[in-house]
């Protein structure tokens, strides 16, 4: 669907509007994308020696081309890393102050940078697989995939049918209904999918593409989804 499509099928129920119905699709776009994961993609990052660091920027790792929403595994040489939240304590200094060094076990995420602990002290290989959602102010489609996006006209509808000069709060709240129940069922197929295999991909792209990644065994076994 382009956002032309949706705009009709959001104008068939309205009638026309004066609001900026693109700007609606792109808002509605991005909570489904926060409700469902359904952008979920995967990338790799080589740390070289010459880079040993404790932080990294998300920017550098995933590529200005997706914006960042959420990570849902961060991984160091194929070994599953635990969210420094989870752990009530975590040893980041020494005795002189200086940076715990090893192999990273957990991480953090601060703002734009990802923070690894203790730090690498060799050479090694982050992978992350993230949200990312739709920071476009161009563009004709939305980046959700094909068979989401016949969600979207439901979530617009509700925002134009609370516009005063459109107001109609018992369809608004119907189509907010329809849109909450699709979206959760989205959700529940994505994590599904997380879960019962033993790859993550772009889903925009096909089982051919180079976002398909393999899981290690003791991961995929290991791993519970957030």
């Amino acid at each position: 669907m382009t956002y032309a499509d949706i705009e009709n099928e959001v104008t068939l129920i309205t009638g026309p509007v004066s609001v900026d119905v693109t700007e609606l699709i792109r808002k509605v776009e991005n909570d489904y994308i926060e409700q469902t994961n359904c952008t979920e993609k995967v990338t790799e990052y080589a740390v070289i020696t010459a880079s040993l660091s404790a932080t990294f920027s998300l920017t550098t790792i995933l590529t200005s081309s997706y914006p960042f929403v959420k990570e849902h595994r961060v991984e160091w040489d194929g070994c599953p890393l635990e969210d420094i939240h989870k752990r009530s304590n975590f040893q980041l200094y020494d005795s002189d102050d200086d940076a715990v060094t090893g192999t990273p076990a957990v991480y953090m995420i601060e703002g734009d940078t990802l923070r690894l602990i203790p730090e690498p002290s060799s050479a090694g290989t982050i992978r992350m697989w993230f949200t990312y959602r739709n920071a476009a102010t161009d563009g004709t489609s939305p980046i959700i995939p094909t068979v989401d996006q016949k969600n979207l006209p439901d979530g617009v509808l509700g925002k134009v049918l609370k516009v005063p000069e459109y107001r109609d709060l018992n369809l608004a709240m119907y189509y907010d209904g329809l849109f909450a129940v699709n979206a959760e069922s989205s959700r529940l197929k994505y994590v599904g999918r997380r879960s019962k295999q033993t790859r993550v991909s772009d889903v925009t792209g096909s089982p051919g593409n180079n976002d398909l990644m393999s899981l290690n065994s003791e991961g995929a076994d290991g791993w519970a989804p957030s």
